[in-house]
């Protein structure tokens, strides 16, 4: 799920959340955006694509969201004058009860109806009378601030799979798949590969190596280097094996979390598309270890797609959580979702695992390439 946000800046809302929906489009498949048709109820949709998105605005901002499963999102500024009196029409008695007890009345309101509009929204009915057949709280953690409004986002509840078992059942075209569903993934690979070290037996540690993409440009820059490669998926790690029978790879089986680095052991370390599934709190401890094992002078490169906002950030975290606690999931337990940080949060748990300096080398749309310095 990818999500964005604008302000109008002089548009309608409806051009703004348009060209919201083109760049994300643009962005997470490197396709123009298709035609969009409309149910015979007014619901938007995309022609021959297996997409899905919503759009919704204000009277100073547009919000878009986009998916692979049926979305839809609602958003009203929080400073907008309501009638409390609609409490009697639109809210089930267990909402109004809520809404009885709630001291920011005008707030539990809004939450209330973004909720419902995005209800609606996602089942394609519109909103027809008043809504009360819906059970919300408002405590549910779809809903947000976000640029000064109250923004709910629905989706159909995915069935989350554990990290190792979900990359093993796509190892059938996931190199395929990564180059060409990630916009600037043709460039960001090698460019990864090329800010590694390219001296003879250069010791780098790749976290989440997967099939090892980025290692089919650095072992043609420097066919010495000397590969440790960590990942949960042994189906993953059986196809890198098989791409570079020749190399001087080390693979392991296993959760980076958990594998011991060592002390001093590489001249480099890397990670393409695989840290965004965590929080900053798992990330520091990480990130130390990660430090830790590094020689003097060495330094580590983050290749990997980040939340344009804070807000973002949150909804992702908060959406896990529900969603673990949902499917009765312990919350320790890795399954796979993603997660991204904003760029500052993650140069700060860089920074606090001891990093002296983290710069941007590049980025292409949301994925960036960090470098953190020793």
């Amino acid at each position: 799920m990818k999500t964005a946000s604008c302000a109008l800046g002089g548009r309608s809302g409806h051009e703004a959340g348009r060209q919201l929906l083109r760049r994300l489009y643009e962005e997470e498949t490197g396709e123009p955006l298709p035609p969009i048709l409309t149910t015979p109820r007014g619901k938007p949709y995309f022609e021959n694509s297996p997409w899905h998105f919503s759009i919704s605005h204000t009277r100073s901002h547009a919000f878009c969201v986009l998916a692979k499963e049926n979305v839809a999102i609602d958003a009203e500024e929080l400073d907008r004058k309501v009638q409390l009196r609609l409490a009697e029409k639109i809210l089930s008695p267990r909402e109004k009860a809520q809404f009885d007890a709630a001291p920011d009345k005008r707030r539990a309101l809004l939450t209330f109806w973004v909720l419902k509009e995005a209800a609606a929204k996602l089942s394609g009915e519109g909103l027809r009378g008043y809504p009360v057949d819906t059970d919300f709280s408002l405590e549910d953690p779809r809903v947000t601030e976000w640029d000064g409004c109250l923004v709910a986002i629905l989706g159909e509840t995915p069935m989350l799979e554990k990290m190792d078992r979900f990359f093993d059942a796509r190892l059938e075209g996931y190199d395929v798949h990564m180059l060409t569903a990630i916009a600037g993934a043709r460039e960001f690979y090698p460019f990864t590969a090329g800010c590694l070290p390219l001296f003879s037996g250069a010791r780098v540690l790749d976290l989440g190596c997967g099939t090892g993409l980025e290692l089919e440009h650095y072992f043609q820059r420097n066919p010495s280097a000397n590969i440790t490669g960590i990942d949960l998926s042994p189906g993953m790690l059986g196809a890198l094996r098989d791409k570079f029978p020749d190399r001087k790879l080390q693979l392991i089986l296993g959760s980076y979390f958990e594998v011991p680095f060592g002390r001093e052991c590489y001249d480099a370390a890397v990670s393409v598309e695989s840290l965004h599934h965590f929080t900053q709190a798992e990330k520091i401890p990480l990130y130390r270890k990660l430090y830790a094992a590094l020689k003097p002078g060495a330094y580590f490169i983050l290749t990997d797609y980040f939340a344009p906002s804070e807000s973002e950030e949150r909804f992702f975290h908060s959406e896990l959580v529900r969603l673990k606690k949902q499917q009765g999931i312990p919350e320790d337990e890795f399954y796979h979702y993603d997660t991204p940080l904003t760029v500052a949060h993650e140069t700060g748990a860089l920074a606090a695992a001891g990093f002296s300096k983290v710069e941007v080398l590049k980025n292409w749309a949301a994925t960036y390439t960090l470098k953190a310095y020793k």
